[in-house]
């Protein structure tokens, strides 16, 4: 015998139904809530560094394959054409497979994401000081002059041109070993004996032997 529920019944189980779907999304965000809240503990050059090194990471891997037919014109002697990249990028996949377009890629990502990270915290560590400077000799002025113009907060093209080349600079030195090592395997050829390929331990350490840390 089939039983009919009544209107009252039938909202206790729609209530119920309600509250069971939102335990569950409780149980769902409840790591990605807890995750952010661990993230904003760290400190705000740690954050900057994490989330400039995963932008630059993703960017970088889009871009690979351009970058691995760049450096092959780079070290040539034939002149480019837009043209004939199409080209060049299927011989590469013909006489080294597809995965060679993204040959050297790995040595990036190691190079990119402290290099970007850096670039990052450094670029938002002298704008924050720029600003706090300029909130100073904001409140400095007021107090002489209560009736001073509130001025418009950032940073002009001046500065941020120096914080920018502040920050290139300083990435560019740190991570420049980083960056020798991922030319060097751009241009490798890659060999059909795995054991054969250099790694980028390889080539680093090759490198540190014949040339010394300033090399």
């Amino acid at each position: 015998e089939t039983r009919i529920m009544g209107r009252d019944e039938r909202d206790r189980y729609q209530i119920n139904d309600e509250q069971s779907t939102i335990e569950r999304a409780n149980l769902v965000f409840r790591p990605t809530s807890q995750l952010q809240e661990d993230l904003m503990k760290l400190p705000k050059e740690i954050r900057n560094i994490f989330a400039g090194g995963i932008a630059g990471m993703i960017a970088k891997t889009f871009v690979a394959p351009f970058d691995r037919i760049k450096i092959l014109y780079q070290i040539s002697s034939a002149r480019f054409q837009f043209s004939h990249v199409p080209s060049v990028a299927m011989r590469i996949i013909r006489e080294e497979g597809p995965t060679a377009l993204w040959k050297g890629n790995t040595a990036t990502m190691i190079r990119v994401f402290p290099y970007s990270g850096i670039q990052f915290m450094v670029y938002d560590r002298c704008k924050t000081f720029l600003l706090r400077e300029q909130e100073s000799d904001y409140n400095r002025m007021k107090a002489i002059d209560p009736n001073t113009p509130k001025p418009k907060w950032g940073l002009t093209p001046q500065e941020s041109l120096i914080s920018g080349m502040i920050a290139g600079a300083i990435s560019v030195v740190c991570t420049y070993p980083l960056d020798l090592t991922r030319a060097q395997l751009a241009v490798l050829r890659r060999q059909k004996d795995p054991s054969a390929n250099m790694s980028f331990y390889r080539v680093i350490s090759d490198n540190y032997r014949s040339r010394g840390l300033v090399g």
